[in-house]
Parts: C-alpha cells; sequence; structure tokens
C-alpha cells in the first residue's frame, strides 16, 4: 500500500517492487544451491559407480583397449592376468 507524503511522492518501492521481489527470488535460489552443493549434493547424479573419483581402473582401461581392438586377446589375456584378476 502507497501513501503519498506532503512533496507530492510516494512512499515505499512504488514501480520497484515486483524487480526487488524478483531480485529477492534469484539471490534465495542462488543462495539454495551454493548451500546443496556445500553439503556434498553437487555430484553429477549420474556419475558411474566403477570409477573411483573419476578415474578409471587398469581393469577398466584394459577392457577398453581390448574392445577398441588396440591390443589383441592374447595381449589381453597376459595383462589381465598380470593385474590379479
Amino acid at each position: 500500500m502507497h501513501y503519498y507524503n506532503g512533496f507530492g511522492m510516494m512512499n515505499g518501492w512504488g514501480f520497484f517492487d515486483p524487480l526487488g521481489m524478483l531480485f529477492g527470488w534469484v539471490i534465495f535460489v542462488i543462495l539454495l544451491v551454493v548451500i546443496v552443493r556445500a553439503l556434498g549434493g553437487g555430484r553429477h547424479w549420474m556419475h558411474r559407480r566403477d570409477h573411483h573419483d573419476g578415474h578409471s581402473s587398469a581393469l577398466d582401461i584394459l577392457q577398453e583397449r581390448f574392445a577398441k581392438g588396440e591390443i589383441t586377446k592374447e595381449q589381453y589375456n597376459d595383462m589381465k592376468k598380470t593385474l590379479g584378476d
């Protein structure tokens, strides 16, 4: 609710009320995102479980190389035996 003072000016925010509300909501959402990420919710939800901290294990790399045809079956089996699996 706005009231005119004795100088013909309106008290309150007037035109800036909607902008102030929008600005407040933007600040609120940004703070909410920062808090959630700080509490550990920032990890990507599709993070693969077989990769630890984003790094591939040696066996994963070996399987990828074999699948791409970079190494032969004999090399794959030999390296797999060396890795202990």
